[in-house]
């Protein structure tokens, strides 16, 4: 079922009544003037609330427009910025001896990593995706099962 969110009311109801009741009931010539000349009232104030409602409509258009506009510049800054930093990280992978990657400091790995923005977009992610981000937990703590294992607490019981 489709949802309205405008409405537009009769042209005769838009006119008033009054145009037409105030004619000569026995001149049929002005009673039809009248109506007419409400018609055509209830008409332009059709058109005036259909223009309102029309500039609402692109009004909010402009700015989602904006918004994305925005957001795709945003990708662009960030996608230049990582093809700039991609040489550096592709001379590292080269390298023959990856102990060197081991013993880097910059790759120290945390399981309770928060992350409060985007890896690639910085920050103007939208509400309703930044909450589901949200309400994800972290990995899985594993070591917590070990408690629970029969074989596990038998083995740690022997020794």
């Amino acid at each position: 079922m489709p949802l309205s969110r405008h409405t537009v009311a009769n042209e005769y109801s838009l006119g008033g009544r009054d145009l037409y009741k105030r004619a000569d009931q026995h001149d049929p010539e002005a009673v039809l003037d009248g109506v007419a000349t409400a018609g055509l009232v209830g008409l332009l104030r059709q058109l005036g609330d259909l223009a309102e409602f029309a500039a609402e409509v692109f009004h909010g258009l402009y700015d989602e427009v904006m918004t994305a506009s925005a957001r795709g510049h945003g990708l662009v800054l960030r996608v230049q910025q990582l093809e700039a930093e991609l040489p550096l990280l592709e001379k590292d992978v080269c390298q023959r001896d990856y102990l060197y990657i081991a013993s880097n400091r910059g790759v120290d790995w945390h399981a309770n990593l928060r992350v409060d923005h985007g890896v690639v977009t910085t920050g103007d992610t939208p509400r309703f995706i930044m909450d589901s981000i949200k309400q994800c937990h972290g990995p899985p703590r594993l070591f917590m099962l070990d408690k629970y294992d029969e074989f596990l607490s038998f083995v740690n019981w022997r020794w």
